[in-house]
């Protein structure tokens, strides 16, 4: 397991089952904010699936194929990101992240993401970051903007989510791009 100090009062650690209880009394509580734009939301229904989730995260760390970190800001989980759908080809990796209603506009998942976007650009020798949330997910984009993120275009009707069809904004972030910021 690793942990990654970024501040004082914020640190990342890679998922494992004893962040199964922490995560899904999150998902509960988030339940109404976060079900307008995450599908997986519904699914979540117990402790289990989220057992089930996390063993998931850790095929796909084991494989290589991404990894999921718990966010912790002073000491208590407060949202998950990951690296997922990773293209080993491609040198391509997609960067997901929720927070807690109550930690959002506080600059923890934008120093979570920029910290996911150094490591894929320089540990993981990707070649380009992408990025993905609903059109009216104005805090969502802003982070990806600040962070140097490229609207590619929308992706109409593209995910559904409590049934309904959301429209999706592309980002996208490339390494020379991500070197030219730093």
């Amino acid at each position: 397991m690793f942990a990654i100090q970024l501040s004082q009062s914020l640190s990342l650690e890679l998922l494992t089952p004893d962040h199964a209880d922490a995560i899904f009394a999150l998902t509960e509580a988030n339940r109404d904010s976060l079900g307008r734009w995450l599908a997986w939301v519904e699914k979540s229904t117990s402790v289990a699936a989220t057992h089930a989730f996390i063993r998931g995260c850790q095929e796909d760390w084991l494989e290589d194929r991404g990894y999921h970190v718990a966010i912790r800001h002073q000491g208590r989980v407060v949202g998950v990101a990951e690296h997922h759908s990773i293209s080993t080809a491609n040198r391509s990796t997609e960067l997901g992240y929720w927070l807690e209603t109550a930690s959002q506009g506080s600059k923890g998942v934008l120093a979570t993401c920029r910290y996911l976007c150094e490591d894929a650009f320089t540990r993981m020798k990707m070649h380009r970051v992408r990025l993905r949330t609903g059109v009216d997910n104005t805090r969502s984009r802003k982070v990806a903007e600040r962070l140097g993120f490229k609207l590619e275009g929308v992706a109409r009707e593209a995910e559904l989510v409590g049934g309904v069809f959301l429209d999706c904004a592309l980002y996208g972030l490339l390494a020379h791009e991500w070197k030219a910021t730093g």
